[in-house]
Parts: C-alpha cells; sequence; structure tokens
C-alpha cells in the first residue's frame, strides 16, 4: 500500500496528540522537516491554495444551482487571473 506523508505545520500544544495518533496508521510518515533540520523538496511543499479553495466553492456553488435548475449547464466564472 502507498504511504502517505503527513506534515504537521504551526499545530502548538496539540501536536503531540497528531503525532501519537499518526502512530497507529501503517501507511502515515509524519514530517517535521523544519525541526529536523530538513529541507523539505517542492514537491512537500505543494498542497492547494486558498484560490483552489474558492474555485472548488465555485463549482460546489454551480452542481447544486445546477440540480435545482433540473440539470441545466451552469457557467463558472473564469479565474481572476485569468
Amino acid at each position: 500500500m502507498e504511504r502517505f506523508r503527513v506534515g504537521l505545520i504551526g499545530c502548538g500544544v496539540i501536536s503531540d496528540i497528531y503525532l501519537k495518533t499518526c502512530q497507529k496508521f501503517d501507511i502515515l510518515d509524519v514530517v517535521a522537516a523544519r525541526q529536523d533540520g530538513i529541507k523539505p523538496p517542492p514537491a512537500w511543499l505543494d498542497f492547494p491554495g486558498v484560490e483552489d479553495g474558492a474555485r472548488g466553492v465555485q463549482f460546489v456553488d454551480a452542481a447544486v444551482k445546477s440540480n435545482e435548475s433540473g440539470g441545466n449547464w451552469v457557467e463558472i466564472a473564469p479565474p481572476i487571473d485569468a
């Protein structure tokens, strides 16, 4: 089974609970690069941003509107930077 890397960022006091819970799953590798003095490779830092989340909300909103209109096509506005 493929393993997944889990990074904890700014978890504060609760991080201890996350770390102990992650140990229960054989498919997770917990990554604490800065604490361990490791420079994270770019692939570790490739995660969705605010813009991606906003596009996801637009998609869900369009899907709901489409359903409410009997399945009609609903256009989604292009991204602002387009």
